[in-house]
């Protein structure tokens, strides 16, 4: 039951921030900077990384912290970003959409996330990623 209020509170965040992002580009960018990559980037793909950050950051909080440490955890905390992510990244190879875009996009997703990601495990848990990072 955990686990599905985890993924209501995922779908939660990525509907308002989907509707903010979209009502911001359109009430606030000019058409020349949508049509160009440049803007593109800056419009559709640096949204990626609050919207992945507050997505991971609700889910793992309503899961529990404490039962981020194992892989079902991590599994629930981080497939609905990445539901989001494959589907972005397929829609949009499929509408030509610049590779510069789609990677940035990617690239601000795995930043969202991971900061997200560091920032609700456990201190223990943070200590180790360190300690396997060094070997």
């Amino acid at each position: 039951m955990r686990a599905v209020l985890a993924v209501a509170a995922a779908a939660g965040v990525w509907v308002v921030g989907s509707i903010a992002v979209g009502l911001g580009v359109e009430s606030a960018a000019p058409v020349e900077q949508i049509t160009d990559d440049v803007g593109r980037i800056a419009w559709y793909a640096l949204p990626q990384f609050p919207v992945t950050f507050l997505m991971v950051l609700a889910t793992a909080l309503v899961y529990g912290r404490s039962r981020l440490r194992g892989a079902l955890g991590a599994a629930v905390v981080l497939a609905p970003p990445l539901v989001d992510l494959v589907a972005d990244v397929v829609l949009s190879v499929g509408a030509d959409t610049p590779a510069s875009v789609i990677a940035v996009r990617a690239l601000c997703f795995v930043a969202g996330a991971a900061a997200a990601w560091w920032l609700v495990l456990p201190a223990r848990e943070q200590q180790n990623v360190f300690a396997r990072a060094g070997r």
